[in-house]
């Protein structure tokens, strides 16, 4: 499948005076939008043309009315943290020990003894009444999803695919929004936009409670992607420059970066955590392609035609410009969805059945 890459190039760097004014606004009660589910009854196989395009570019980053402490290599806005309850309700199916700290105590468990997943199989296709999906992340605590465009506005959705309601991003990270995860320890959501503005929000209401800026420190070029190890760190995909870049949580010191490109998965874009394992799903959205990567950039999985019979992801539609892909640890499932005009999020089964492995991504 041949994408239309002239509109892609344009949609990357659609300028700010267009994508900033699709902000603000927090989550409503409900939503009246009709949700459609396509359930597949077995797997069908596609191909896909590689696709080229320009590669994009991003404008320098934008800074809120709030107070700032500014230093040599970034700009960070803080607000009062947030109140948030137990980190996880989550019982994980394999054997747990407990760790108890001096003031709260965690279950856990080995993340060793969870078998990693290498392949996922198509299950359904959902419509949630929206388009140009770019980032998406699995609140765990609410055990909802949420799925977000580029210009900011997105959806609270349950897992069977109902609307909960209406979010929007802050326009702090709304220079084409382009990645997101959940962290777990703080109960907090974390989106990046393609600039490489950083926001941790409230993960229900997106409310910001603290924004900064990463390009320049971290030699970031076109942020596209976020997602949280089992070490703690942040894991960044930077498209053009194909790498992983993994920075520690406080946005402080860079760990490593890797290659993705030498493993066929060029215009690398978006990253996500497989629940239950230290591994990572790596997007390409021109590519069509998909991979899975250790988070020392070992090849676990090679790239492969999302949708093909090779295995990340395994049977359905190929998406057109896959993008914003989650995992929920609620059950194993990963899920994709379309990152430009045409609808539709595609959800995946885990090969070896369902599990419930939300301690599993606690940082240990």
């Amino acid at each position: 499948m041949r994408l239309h890459t002239s509109f892609l190039a344009l949609a990357l760097v659609i300028p700010c005076s267009f994508a900033c004014g699709d902000s603000g606004g927090g989550a409503t009660a409900s939503d009246t939008s009709t949700t459609t589910v396509t359930t597949a009854t077995a797997p069908t196989s596609t191909t896909g043309d590689t696709a080229t395009t320009d590669t994009p570019t991003s404008t320098g980053p934008t800074t809120g009315d709030a107070t700032t402490t500014t230093t040599a290599d970034s700009t960070t806005t803080t607000a009062e943290p947030p109140t948030t309850g137990s980190t996880t309700d989550a019982t994980a199916t394999t054997s747990t020990t407990t760790t108890t700290g001096e003031s709260e105590t965690d279950a856990v468990c080995d993340p060793q003894a969870v078998p990693d997943t290498l392949q996922f199989d198509y299950v359904k296709t959902i419509d949630i009444g929206m388009a140009n999906i770019q980032a998406s992340y699995y609140n765990i605590a609410a055990q909802e999803l949420v799925f977000l465009s580029y210009m900011g506005p997105g959806k609270r959705v349950a897992l069977d695919g109902t609307v909960l309601g209406d979010v929007a991003a802050p326009p702090e990270v709304t220079q084409l929004l382009d990645g997101a995860t959940y962290d777990q320890v703080h109960e907090t959501a974390l989106l990046v936009d393609q600039a490489c503005n950083f926001a941790e929000v409230d993960p229900v209401t997106l409310a910001p409670l603290m924004t900064t800026t990463l390009d320049a420190k971290f030699n970031l070029s076109v942020c596209s992607g976020l997602a949280i190890g089992l070490d703690g760190h942040l894991y960044i995909t930077s498209t053009n420059t194909e790498e992983v870049v993994v920075i520690t949580r406080d946005l402080t010191t860079e760990i490593r970066r890797f290659k993705v490109d030498d493993d066929g998965l060029g215009n690398v874009d978006g990253i996500s955590l497989i629940a239950g394992s230290e591994n990572f799903l790596v997007l390409s959205t021109f590519d069509l392609k998909a991979a899975i990567f250790a988070p020392n950039g070992d090849v676990v999985v090679p790239a492969s035609t999302i949708g093909g019979v090779a295995p990340p992801f395994v049977g359905g539609d190929t998406p057109e410009v896959p993008d914003a892909s989650l995992t929920v640890c609620g059950n194993g499932h990963a899920w994709i969805c379309e990152g430009l005009q045409k609808v539709g999020c595609y959800e995946y089964a885990p090969q070896g059945g369902d599990s419930d492995s939300c301690p599993c991504v606690i940082p240990q």
